[in-house]
């Protein structure tokens, strides 16, 4: 099982504290993630970025995929990580780090990702499965925008 990990960094307009905000609203995930990928929250049991969990479907197209996320401090005091308890990754963990920085916050969404061998039973082998990856960036940009 490799890990790979996705980095993307932006500067935003405002302050730490205003996208900290937004983050924590309860409906900030549906906002951040682009169609055709759309977010049925299931139970959320966050006491704050920090600390709690996220039980949600998320629907590629018309295909649901289960997910229950742990959500931990980060790196550093202004972020947050998403670590996957349940879900179709081998390993996820997502960090949401700001900075402030000249000219608004810097936002570094960073992702270690693993992802689950598949059988091909007419091959013989075990392939990785590559199928994420696209939705894996386009969720990156939609975030940075």
């Amino acid at each position: 099982m490799a890990r790979r990990i996705f980095e993307k960094k932006s500067v935003m307009n405002g302050t730490v504290q205003q996208l900290w905000d937004f983050h924590a609203q309860p409906n900030a995930f549906a906002k951040l993630t682009p169609p055709p990928i759309f977010i049925h929250m299931r139970e959320n049991k966050l006491k704050s970025l920090t600390e709690g969990t996220v039980d949600f479907t998320m629907w590629l197209g018309f295909i649901p995929i289960h997910w229950v996320a742990q959500h931990e401090p980060g790196p550093i005091p202004t972020s947050f990580m998403d670590r996957q308890l349940v879900g179709p990754m081998a390993y996820w963990e997502h960090q949401h780090i700001f900075r402030a920085v000249e000219g608004g916050v810097e936002l570094t969404d960073h992702r270690t990702v693993a992802l689950h061998m598949i059988r091909m039973s007419r091959v013989g082998g075990r392939l990785p499965q590559r199928s994420c990856r696209p939705g894996h960036l386009r969720a990156s940009g939609a975030r940075h925008r």
